[in-house]
C-alpha cells in the first residue's frame, strides 16, 4: 500500500534560542520514516532567520511575510507584553493556513519550531489520521509566570495543554485566522487578542466528522535550548536536561 502523502508546516521567530532547528530536522526524518513526505514549508518574518533555514533546511520552502505593527496594542495595553508576539505568529500562522488548504496532499502537519514530538507520538497521531480528519498532538503550555515570562494566554485558553495537529487540508479552507483572533481591532489598541492555534482548533474541530484527541502522547515545548515543558501520557511538567 502506498503511503500518505504529507506536508510538514512550521513557523520560525527572529531569535533561534529553543532548539527549533533540531526540533525541525528530527521531526521530518521521523516523518519522512512513516509517511511519503511531500513538502516542507516553514514561514518567517525575518531576513537571518530565512538565510539560516536555507542553509540548515535546505530542501524546505520558505515562505516571507510581514509582522503586523504592535505599536498601538502596546500603548494601550502596556502590561500585555507576552500577546506582543501574536502580531507577528497570527500573520505567519494565517500564511501557512492559506497556503495548506490549497493543498491536493492527504494530510497537512501544522506545529511550531519550539515544539518537539516523539518519533513514537507522530507515527501514533499519523496512523490515528487514516480514520480522522483532524488528530490534535497535546503539547505542554509554558505555565503562567514561568521562566520564559510567556504563557498566561495559553493557560486561560486551554486547562492542560497547548497543541499541533495532523489534518486534512480541506479543513484549513474558509477560516480566517485574522478575523478569527481580532487581530484588526487589537492592531488599533482592542485588548482582546485571541491565540491563534487553541482559537483555530475550537472552529475547526466541529467541523471534522471524525476527530481525535490524543491523550497518550510524549512532546516537548522548548523555553530555551535545554529547559522545556513537557507533556508526557496527561502530565506536564518543566524539565532541564
Amino acid at each position: 500500500m502506498p503511503l500518505k502523502q504529507i506536508i510538514y508546516t512550521s513557523l520560525f521567530p527572529k531569535v533561534l534560542k529553543r532548539r527549533e532547528i533540531a526540533n525541525t530536522i528530527e521531526q521530518i526524518e521521523a516523518l519522512s520514516s512513516i509517511a511519503d513526505l511531500s513538502k516542507i514549508v516553514l514561514a518567517t518574518a525575518h531576513e537571518q532567520t530565512k538565510i539560516t533555514l536555507q542553509q540548515q533546511i535546505p530542501e524546505a520552502i520558505i515562505l516571507s511575510f510581514d509582522a503586523f505593527s504592535h505599536a498601538k496594542y502596546k500603548q494601550h495595553n502596556p502590561d500585555r507584553h507576552a500577546l506582543f508576539r501574536r502580531f507577528e505568529i497570527i500573520p505567519g500562522k494565517e500564511m501557512l493556513r492559506l497556503y495548506s488548504a490549497q493543498q491536493t496532499v492527504d494530510f497537512i502537519y501544522y506545529t511550531d519550531s519550539d515544539q518537539w514530538v516523539s518519533p513514537q507520538t507522530l507515527a501514533r497521531a499519523y496512523a490515528a489520521a487514516h480514520i480522522n480528519e483532524i488528530v490534535r498532538i497535546p503539547v505542554g503550555f509554558r505555565c503562567p509566570d514561568g521562566p520564559d515570562d510567556c504563557g498566561p494566554q495559553r493557560a486561560s485558553t486551554q486547562s492542560d495543554a497547548f497543541n499541533c495537529y495532523i489534518m486534512r487540508p480541506k479543513l484549513f479552507a474558509g477560516i480566517n485566522l485574522l478575523d478569527l483572533t481580532n487581530i484588526h481591532n487589537a492592531r488599533n489598541g482592542d485588548a482582546n487578542l485571541l491565540a491563534p492555534d487553541n482559537t483555530f482548533y475550537q472552529k475547526v474541530r466541529p467541523r471534522a466528522e471524525r476527530k481525535h484527541d490524543l491523550v497518550r502522547a510524549y512532546t516537548r515545548h522548548h523555553v530555551d535550548d535545554r529547559t522545556y515543558w513537557e507533556y508526557l501520557h496527561g502530565s506536564i511538567r518543566l524539565r532541564t536536561v
